[in-house]
């Protein structure tokens, strides 16, 4: 369920934003993997806390005051996000009372 909001989602609105080969469901799963790991340390808790992760871009960085370096994304968001715009945050999440 989880999966498939999340690729609705991304399908929708952040799909122009990726310039990899990937399809949309290999990053929502890289996501999903990362809440599941994540997620185990609190496997035998009484109380399961919801489960949730922020994600931020890196900022466009200057050498000086009007000029910009090159922008590289950081790798790890890269990798789950497949974003490469500064200044993004995405929250990304699961509750286990939330599908319910």
């Amino acid at each position: 369920m989880l999966v498939r909001q999340a690729y609705n989602f991304f399908s929708r609105y952040c799909s122009t934003y990726s310039r990899h080969s990937f399809p949309i469901v290999e990053y929502v799963e890289r996501r999903q993997q990362l809440i599941e790991i994540l997620g185990k340390k609190y496997e035998n808790s009484v109380d399961k806390p919801a489960v949730f992760a922020l994600l931020i871009s890196r900022p466009k960085t200057f050498s000086a005051p009007d000029v910009p370096h090159s922008y590289r994304q950081c790798s790890h968001f890269r990798y789950l996000c497949g974003i490469d715009e500064p200044r993004v945050r995405i929250l990304i999440g699961h509750s286990e009372s939330a599908s319910n």
